[in-house]
């Protein structure tokens, strides 16, 4: 691969020394990796962040921060929820722990699906419904950005 003929160098790519740059024809994948790998910022649980993620509109809201969270997931979850016609026929039903983290940029990734002996088809609506979710405002720990976990109980019945 080819970074327009310029690497940065240094005695430790970790630390703050002063960077050289060194004219290259050639950069092999691995210090590419390194050149570009962003400080990996240590994920925080939604119940312990300072500043919570927020929906966009519950930032212009003054009420509550976090029960305007819970009540825009909810909306979203009634919103966007279809029950699997595959399992709707089945008779499938189960309880799921849906988890995904809400990134420094707001976005949603990592979404994790767990459930004991679960259908693949509620795991998927799950996924999906998440997959659904608006740009978030970020939240924030100790005055920076910070990614942040957040998990819900789905339950999928048939009455």
């Amino acid at each position: 691969m080819y970074l327009n003929k310029i690497v940065y160098s240094a005695s430790s790519l970790e630390s703050k020394d002063v960077l050289n740059i060194t004219t290259v024809n050639r950069i092999d994948d691995e210090l590419l990796a390194i050149l570009l790998k962003k400080p990996k910022a240590e994920e925080v649980s939604f119940d312990v962040v300072e500043k919570i993620p927020l929906f966009t509109s519950c930032d212009k809201n003054d009420t509550d921060k976090v029960n305007c969270f819970n009540y825009e997931m909810q909306k979203h979850i009634i919103n966007n929820f279809n029950y699997p016609k595959k399992a709707l026929r089945k008779g499938i039903e189960g309880s799921l722990e849906v988890s995904f983290i809400i990134g420094v940029d707001g976005d949603v990734g990592k979404v994790v699906v767990k459930g004991a002996n679960e259908s693949d088809v509620l795991k998927e609506e799950a996924k999906r419904i998440v997959s659904l979710l608006p740009r978030f405002v970020p939240g924030e720990h100790k005055g920076r950005k910070i990614p942040v976990s957040y998990k819900f109980p789905m339950n999928f019945t048939l009455d």
